[in-house]
């Protein structure tokens, strides 16, 4: 998103205007400006914002890494991934912001990009882009995540059939609108690479069995089995002590030995 100075004239009133707007390009500035009532004779891009120092400072401070002409939204996003461990969402993701009109810098990460669509998308009137979003979010964990599928967007006739099938559920709608955007990049627990328990998404909800039964059942597709468990990782500190204690154990147990068991034990060994 960036800033549009538009100037025109008033379609009602004839006077000369000259407004700002947010927008994704030029063309949705002019749409904005039509929408306000504006008969558009000019727009401009206005440059971004730069960054605050206390930005400069924080970023500085915790030896974060920066372009030189990085602008305030931009490092903001860049000290949100920081914070919150969240990687940059890819173009695919951007897309699907742009999609529902929700704002980003080139560096939003994909938990905040999520949480921005989920915020967007629970308003009042946004019911059927609610529910589509999250079918599709429910449909791509089906898939594994695999980008080489039938469907590729929330749009797909498939998915809005599902959705003409939940839509009048007022209690479906209650559900979806109480997980939150991160939550949707994965459902249920997963094991992460380095062996640890992860948890997105609930998948006990109302509105989560019923789509997920509606997919598998109207589309075909096959469940996949659930991750198994990994076993217990065990802490440094604890398995020092198990082999401290082992090593005593064994020692006492040498020591209750008769010695003349001990001596013919020897003896067999040598």
């Amino acid at each position: 998103m960036a800033e549009y100075e538009v100037r025109g004239t008033g379609i009602t009133t004839g006077r000369q205007r000259k407004r700002v707007y947010r927008a994704s390009n030029e063309d949705q500035a002019r749409q904005l400006a039509l929408a306000d009532g504006t008969s558009v004779e000019l727009v401009t891009k206005l440059p971004p914002e730069p960054p605050s120092e206390r930005q400069l400072e924080y970023a500085n401070g915790i030896g974060l890494k920066f372009p030189e002409d990085v602008s305030g939204a931009e490092l903001s996003s860049l000290l949100t991934n920081y914070e919150r461990r969240d990687k940059i969402a890819t173009e695919r993701h951007r897309k699907f912001a742009e999609r529902y009109d929700v704002e980003f810098s080139k560096y939003t990460g994909k938990k905040s990009l999520f949480d921005s669509i989920q915020t967007k998308l629970i308003e009042e009137g946004n019911e059927r882009d609610l529910l589509s979003w999250f079918t599709f979010r429910i449909y791509r964990q089906l898939v594994k995540g695999e980008l080489n599928v039938p469907i590729e967007s929330p749009d797909d006739a498939p998915i809005q059939l599902i959705v003409d099938s939940v839509i009048g559920d007022d209690d479906i709608i209650k559900s979806v609108k109480r997980y939150e955007g991160k939550d949707l990049i994965w459902f249920g627990k997963w094991t992460t690479p380095d062996g640890y328990i992860a948890e997105g998404g609930s998948v006990r909800t109302k509105a989560y069995k019923k789509i997920e039964e509606l997919l598998i059942t109207e589309l075909g597709i096959i469940k996949p089995a659930p991750t198994p468990k990994p076993p217990k990782r065990q802490k440094l500190e604890d398995a020092s002590r198990d082999e401290t204690s082992g090593c005593l154990g064994a020692f006492l147990v040498i020591t209750a030995i008769p010695l003349s068991i001990a001596i013919t034990t020897l003896m067999d060994v040598i």
